[in-house]
């Protein structure tokens, strides 16, 4: 099981981990992800009142809310601490992915195509 973790994080061109409630399996595979130098972004429900590792500390951290009645989630913002649509946010996360990372690439391919 963790060999098939770590082969996906491995082969991922990115990472999205929620933080709530600082599962500890999350936490490995976060440990991983910054093992792998993987680009990742991380949420948590806000709210959570679960203490953040300092190691952590340094990368940019999103609060989410489902808004009553929406589907869509609202992300504050981890500098400005302002709500974002979480769409936005991914954008933003996907445009910024280094090139040596693969992304670029990998969703410019049509799917189905040889």
């Amino acid at each position: 099981m963790i060999e098939d973790i770590e082969n996906q994080i491995r082969t991922s061109h990115f990472c999205i981990s929620d933080l709530t409630g600082l599962n500890p399996n999350v936490m490995t595979e976060v440990g991983m992800m910054i093992a792998f130098h993987k680009n990742f972004l991380l949420i948590r429900r806000r709210g959570d009142q679960s203490a953040i590792p300092f190691d952590l500390n340094q990368f940019p951290l999103y609060e989410y809310d489902v808004v009553e009645g929406d589907q869509d989630l609202n992300v504050w913002g981890a500098a400005d601490g302002r709500p974002y649509p979480f769409g936005a946010v991914l954008d933003r996360f996907l445009a910024n992915l280094p090139a040596a990372s693969g992304f670029a690439y990998a969703a410019s391919l049509e799917v189905g195509s040889s």
